[in-house]
């Protein structure tokens, strides 16, 4: 149907509020897009059922080139299913155990933001655009944070026992989505700030627009600090630039999604904004994409992870920063190791991200500590398939190498997998102070662990042929 009463005057909560209105459907599920997509800012996401977003790579811009508002969704159909009940027999079970696990419990009682104390001791929550490993009252930012302040309920996806969205009340009295672990870090202490109340305010406006907290405050932390550095100057700004203003920050997100200012250069992404004043190492990102809140030089493996995405700096293709903190993986071989350890881990990472390449197809939550043989049992009794773990990890390998192949094809070379200027220096204070990560090193060994072109990172032929993609080499 038409949108044009949509278009340019709602913003995405009011859209899936309106729509499930106009088709008198309640139950709807509503994807849509904010004013971000409308004007197909590179990083605005999707938004669904209130506050869950598709929040990276731009998506939403995708939708508003297309000039698509929104896809509304509702059905009653039944889902079908191979082996009906020992599907629900097994599902039923591992739902049980998932009240009690440990990863669960922590994710419940004090969201995504459980572990921020964690990562915080282990130098792995980032201050001040990766510049600083301390920050002044860092207590305040963390989940437990936000119990014991804001916080008035808990929300979930369709029937999870996990339950880690928050919901928060503020001095408005209103209720409201509360701030996911990236959102928190991104627009807190990634830009000087332990202010509760408004990095909630600020994320609730984003999700408004339509744009992705985590590329937008990466850009937003760039501008602070080439501020600070003396390229940019209260009159390119709209005025000063200082570490933990939230006000500043409140007016820059207005701006962008206006495209007006320095909001203009803001909206074209972080890696644009460094180039245009001629300094692209500036810019904290992975293949054009703004990198996510978790520092590898507090966890090493998580600087593979980011270099070899296939989409950039994703904390999401490789959620490797869990098993630095001790969620490993043994049925699949994914086993601990030191956190400042190097290339003795490359191997780790590479499956680690086979196996997410197939819990991401099956869209199965990361949250979700299921242990890997119950997944591969539950999806044989959906499917009537009857995959062994160790056909499932090559699947998982198998598409991370189609993918590879994918950008190879697009341009991407050896050369994109790296790290920003700024990851590759210590940090003068914290605990990864003076800590260099041993990319070079590591690099190496993953492509030796993957079966890649040492010097190019383009997949072998022999490694195409064992995974049946000998067809699609280059």
């Amino acid at each position: 149907m038409p949108a044009g009463q949509l278009w340019g005057e709602s913003d995405a909560y009011q859209t899936q509020d309106r729509i499930r209105a106009k088709l008198n459907r309640p139950a709807a599920h509503v994807a849509c897009i904010g004013r971000a997509g409308e004007v197909q800012i590179p990083y605005a996401l999707i938004l669904c059922d209130h506050g869950r977003v598709a929040g990276r790579t731009g998506m939403g811009a995708v939708m508003g080139s297309k000039n698509l508002k929104a896809i509304a969704v509702h059905g009653l159909g039944e889902i079908p299913i191979v082996e009906r009940d020992s599907f629900n027999e097994l599902r039923s079970s591992t739902n049980r155990s998932l009240r009690t696990d440990v990863v669960s419990t922590g994710m419940r009682d004090f969201g995504t933001a459980s572990a921020s104390d964690m990562f915080d001791y282990f130098g792995m929550m980032p201050k001040q655009y990766f510049t600083r490993g301390e920050l002044t009252n860092i207590e305040r930012i963390s989940g437990p944070s936000m119990n014991e302040t804001i916080l008035s309920g808990v929300s979930t996806c369709h029937g999870c026992v996990i339950a880690c969205g928050r919901k928060v009340r503020l001095a408005d009295g209103v209720e409201r989505k509360g701030p996911e672990y990236e959102t928190l870090i991104g627009l807190g202490p990634n830009l000087g700030s332990t202010d509760m109340d408004a990095i909630t305010r600020i994320g609730e406006l984003c999700d408004r627009y339509g744009m992705d907290t985590i590329s937008l405050a990466n850009t937003i932390g760039l501008a602070f600090l080439m501020y600070e550095q003396g390229y940019l100057d209260d009159a390119a700004c709209g005025g000063p630039l200082r570490w933990g203003d939230l006000e500043a920050v409140e007016r820059l997100v207005h701006q962008t999604v206006r495209r007006e200012g320095l909001g203009a250069l803001l909206a074209d992404g972080a890696l644009a904004l460094a180039r245009t004043y001629g300094d692209w190492e500036l810019a904290v990102q992975v293949k054009g994409l703004e990198a996510p809140y978790h520092d590898p030089r507090g966890a090493t493996g998580v600087a593979l992870s980011y270099a070899t995405s296939p989409r950039g700096a994703c904390h999401n293709q490789s959620h490797y920063y869990m098993v630095e903190i001790g969620q490993t993986m043994e049925e699949i071989g994914v086993e601990l190791f030191e956190r400042r350890a190097g290339a003795e881990k490359a191997g780790n990472v590479a499956r680690h991200q086979d196996w997410l390449t197939i819990q991401n197809s099956l869209v199965l939550c990361i949250f979700a500590n299921v242990e890997h043989e119950t997944i591969r049992r539950l999806l044989n009794h959906a499917t009537g398939w009857d995959y062994s773990l160790q056909e499932l990890l090559e699947s998982g390998e198998r598409g991370w190498n189609l993918k590879r192949l994918i950008n190879t094809r697009l341009g991407f070379t050896a050369e994109h997998d790296s790290l920003p200027a700024s990851f590759l220096q210590p940090l003068e204070d914290g605990p990864s102070a003076g800590f260099e990560i041993p990319f070079d090193e590591m690099i190496q060994t993953y492509y030796a662990a993957r079966g890649w072109d040492p010097a190019t990172g383009v997949p072998e032929r022999a490694t195409l042929k064992r995974l049946g993609l000998d067809e699609l080499g280059l």
